[in-house]
């Protein structure tokens, strides 16, 4: 089905490369949304946003020229450390259209632009509310494994979005890109052939992890996606052009290139994932506490285009739309993951598809410094039993590290894993599939 025929004939007029480069810059930085009107509490259409610095804003006006849409708009004036911000945006069935055409160049949002794509055939209110939530739910649901591998123009346009480049006192040079889950990070370790430990784990929670490449990898990298690159064309060429006898020089270019996009400090960003409704009226808290299942949507999509404007909203305003939300969750629903609401003991959750809502493997981890330890176990090769009976090996070790203050290594994490994997299943890690990681650990010196 059509919905703009302006909108679809110029994704049409966009070469095959271009619209690669467009997916990957979509899964990094766009932000699609369903709209709520405050005024009637109705859900009546969608967005699409883009935000930069200002040192970066020609990319914008390079998507604007490529898909339409509002031209990019001053923002946010610098604050801090933080420059002056503009974004770009499309909205209505505009975006929608794009949002259907642009999902099959996409592999992070793919869920969120179908979606958005589907928007305007859901004629009744409670099921546009069902894809608002579902929208809000998939911001913090983590991102599928590639099933493929993207082509080279889709990297070049993640790395547009989330890349940086370094070079250090001594001409060394790194490559990184930054998200917040691992997909797209093990996606381009694998592409470009680099170690597990190019892979790294956020440092604090509501963080990003990284991938990170350097010295002739690093050059190969950004030699392969050089051609395709919008906005980090004179960063790159400046490392691959890089004389040892001008570093100086090539850093101070460098400098001037850097575009802060506004990123949360450790701190806010530990405290925007904190954020609840605790400032919300006690009527309201005794709605959703009532509910377990409305619980979970209301801290899963967390209702922040709401959150923004309590202060503006009546309690009769927000009791109406939570108690649509109830009832909404009490119809029969694929997209609900109920098996998130299982019953499991501490320190172990489950993890399910975030389109079909169906169970998919359950995660031992243990939130400790001191035993850095997280495992997922498809449900494929390991019963719920076997999960639980694997955490009670392992919590009480993670626990005597945490009370005794004993940091212990991966190599040693991946020795535990391997014992509590012999004593449950009678197999250890080397007998197991999906245990590549805790191999290469166990091989590693425990130094």
């Amino acid at each position: 089905m059509l919905i703009h025929a302006g909108a679809h004939a110029k994704f049409l007029s966009i070469s095959e490369d271009k619209r690669w480069w467009l997916g990957g810059f979509f899964d990094g930085d766009a932000c699609v949304s369903a709209v709520l009107d405050d005024r009637t509490g109705n859900v009546t259409g969608i967005t699409i946003v883009i935000g930069h610095s200002v040192l970066t804003k020609n990319t914008l006006f390079h998507v604007h020229e490529q898909l339409g849409g509002s031209a990019p708009r001053f923002a946010r004036a610098a604050e801090g450390n933080r420059r002056e911000v503009w974004v770009w945006s499309i909205d209505g069935k505009y975006a929608a259209q794009v949002a259907r055409d642009i999902s099959s160049y996409t592999r992070l949002k793919t869920p969120q632009y179908a979606l958005a794509g589907e928007f305007f055939e859901l004629k009744d209110q409670p099921a546009r509310m069902k894809t608002y939530v579902r929208l809000r739910q998939l911001k913090h649901v983590e991102h599928e494994p590639f099933a493929s591998q993207p082509p080279l123009a889709f990297f070049a346009g993640i790395y547009d979005a989330e890349g940086s480049v370094n070079i250090d006192k001594r001409g060394s040079v790194t490559a990184k890109i930054e998200q917040r889950y691992p997909a797209v990070l093990n996606a381009a370790k694998a592409r470009f052939a680099c170690g597990p430990d190019s892979v790294s784990k956020p440092s604090y929670e509501g963080g990003t992890g990284k991938w990170q490449v350097s010295s002739r990898n690093c050059l190969a990298f950004l030699s392969a996606i050089r051609p395709f690159l919008v906005e980090r064309c004179r960063m790159v060429d400046i490392v691959l052009t890089l004389d040892k006898k001008k570093v100086p020089e090539a850093r101070a270019e460098l400098a001037t290139l850097v575009g802060n996009k506004g990123k949360r400090t450790p701190q806010e960003a530990r405290a925007r994932k904190r954020q609840s409704g605790e400032d919300l009226p006690v009527n309201i808290s005794e709605i959703w506490d009532g509910d377990n299942l409305t619980g979970y949507y209301y801290k899963s999509a967390k209702f922040e285009d709401r959150g923004r404007t309590k202060k503006g909203a009546t309690s009769e305003d927000l009791a109406k739309f939570l108690a649509d939300v109830i009832a909404y969750s009490k119809k029969p629903d694929p997209y609900v993951p109920k098996e998130k609401l299982l019953d499991l003991p501490r320190g172990i959750t489950s993890r399910y598809d975030p389109f079909t809502g169906d169970l998919t493997a359950y995660t031992i981890q243990s939130r400790s410094t001191y035993f850095p330890f997280a495992k997922e176990l498809n449900i494929k090769y390991f019963s719920r039993e076997d999960a639980i009976a694997l955490r009670d090996e392992i919590m009480p070790i993670a626990a005597k590290a945490r009370a005794d203050k004993v940091k212990h290594s991966e190599h040693e994490c991946a020795m535990v894993l391997d014992a509590a994997l012999r004593k449950v299943t009678g197999k250890g890690a080397a007998e197991q599939p999906n245990m590549k990681y805790v191999q290469h650990f166990m091989a590693s010196s425990s130094s």
